[in-house]
């Protein structure tokens, strides 16, 4: 997810933090600390609140990474490679390589994390009570959790694809009807609908005055409808492409360039009369980087003359390639991983082709047509 920053690895997976995550931190810890502690005692006295208010977020959001390492775990334990988990603005999500190869196996992913929140609520409410006549103020926080959390885990049990909910329906559908793709476009358009019942539930709030409270229930709306969409049109992409060879795709009819040809050459003479926008950088047989029209926007005009490729080049080493006999869905990935719009195809250290995300969705049209 572009504006993350990764912060470690917790079981081998990556943990990130995008940039609305720190809106929402704020948010919360404003919200408890100004109206919700200051309800519950106002004795505190405001440093306490603010305390408590931290102190609550941070687990709140600890009990959200431990609902998408639920989901991680259970993944990986199943086959399915886990990628990393993002904290965000809407709670959490769990990167999963693939979508799951059977649907016993997305019941139990998706049932995974739901079923994390739900024993972290009766934990917490346990222990809020246990602890309730030495500390009210643990009492209060570790109360607060437990209700987050059971909210957390029902929420993410409503029947609308992406949600938890949803990728329950999709197994169910998924076993009834065989068809992976046939669910997932049932599973979606409810989840759709339910993103409009959002919208709409929150439109009414804030035409009645609640305009905060209904302005959010409207963006959750607005979320889940475009996160359904994208995790559709990402589950027909792979189902598309799952079990075709890179070679099936890849163009294999390649300018090359050598690290010696300055940019103003490689502009005018590769560029300038070629479809490609992307030119191995070879040393003879031998690959030894690649350069992209966004390479040469990084170079000022006037130097164009007397710089060479080899100095604006990706160097080999440094990009992310592809054998011929990869899955091209393992070529979606990578190429959404890296943020980069094409893969050399590599085969024994020598260059056989190339293939780009404009190659795979031609692929996904292709099977449109034909359905």
């Amino acid at each position: 997810m572009p504006g993350t920053v990764w912060i470690g690895r917790l079981l081998g997976v990556r943990i990130g933090l995008h940039y609305s995550w720190l809106l929402i931190v704020f948010l919360l810890i404003w919200s408890l600390a100004t109206d919700y502690f200051p309800m519950q005692n106002a004795g505190w006295g405001p440093g306490t609140h603010w305390i408590l208010a931290g102190i609550t977020t941070l687990l709140l959001f600890a009990s959200v990474l431990a609902h998408e390492m639920g989901h991680a775990l259970v993944a990986r334990r199943r086959g399915v490679p886990v990628d990393d988990i993002t904290l965000f603005l809407f709670g959490g999500l769990a990167n999963l390589r693939r979508d799951p190869q059977s649907p016993r196996v997305e019941l139990a992913v998706a049932l995974a994390g739901p079923a994390v929140s739900l024993l972290l609520a009766g934990g917490f409410s346990i222990l809020g009570r246990v602890v309730s006549s030495s500390s009210v103020a643990a009492a209060a926080v570790l109360s607060l959790l437990g209700s987050i959390n059971l909210a957390l885990g029902l929420f993410n049990l409503i029947p609308g694809f992406p949600l938890d909910g949803g990728r329950v329906l999709r197994a169910f559908l998924w076993l009834r009807t065989g068809s992976n793709r046939q669910a997932t476009a049932t599973a979606t358009r409810v989840g759709r609908w339910i993103s409009y019942g959002f919208i709409g539930i929150g439109l009414l709030d804030a035409l009645s005055g609640d305009l905060v409270a209904g302005l959010w229930m409207a963006m959750i709306g607005w979320f889940l409808g475009n996160a359904a969409e994208s995790s559709e049109l990402q589950s027909t992409l792979d189902a598309a492409l799952r079990g075709v060879p890179v070679s099936t795709l890849m163009t294999t009819d390649l300018q090359v360039v050598g690290p010696a040809l300055s940019v103003e050459e490689f502009v005018t003479e590769r560029l300038m009369v070629s479809h490609q926008r992307a030119f191995p950088v070879m040393v003879g047989a031998n690959p030894v980087g690649l350069v992209t029209l966004a390479d040469v926007r990084k170079v000022p005009r006037p130097s164009w003359p007397t710089t060479t490729v080899g100095q604006i080049m990706v160097p080999l080493d440094r990009l992310i390639t592809i054998p011929p006999t990869e899955d091209c869905a393992e070529a979606l990935h990578r190429l959404a991983r890296a943020g980069v719009n094409q893969l050399l195809v590599v085969d024994a250290g020598r260059v056989v082709g190339m293939i780009s995300r404009a190659d795979l969705l031609r692929r996904l049209e292709i099977e449109r047509l034909m359905a």
